[in-house]
């Protein structure tokens, strides 16, 4: 659908739906980029609950973390892509 894609949730304190998702695809789209939102908006779960449980953010990863950062490394659930 698009080269790039960066997705920007915003959330709303005690709400389990954000109260926006934004997609920029930098002019890289192949389709409308309200298809693209709506696609995104259909397929992904962005629930405080789902996103805890998917990234396994209950499970601490200190040791692994402390050296090189916590971005930009596979290791980590939230470094990888989503099909």
């Amino acid at each position: 659908m698009a080269e790039r894609c960066e997705i920007s949730v915003s959330y709303g304190i005690g709400l389990a739906k954000p109260l926006s998702v934004t997609v920029d695809t930098f002019g890289t789209e192949k389709v409308q980029i309200e298809k693209i939102e709506q696609y995104v908006r259909d397929k992904f779960d962005f629930s405080p609950k789902n996103i805890v449980k998917e990234l396994g953010l209950t499970a601490p990863h200190y040791r692994e973390t402390a050296c090189y950062g916590h971005f930009g490394r596979d290791e980590f659930p939230w470094e990888r892509r989503k099909k």
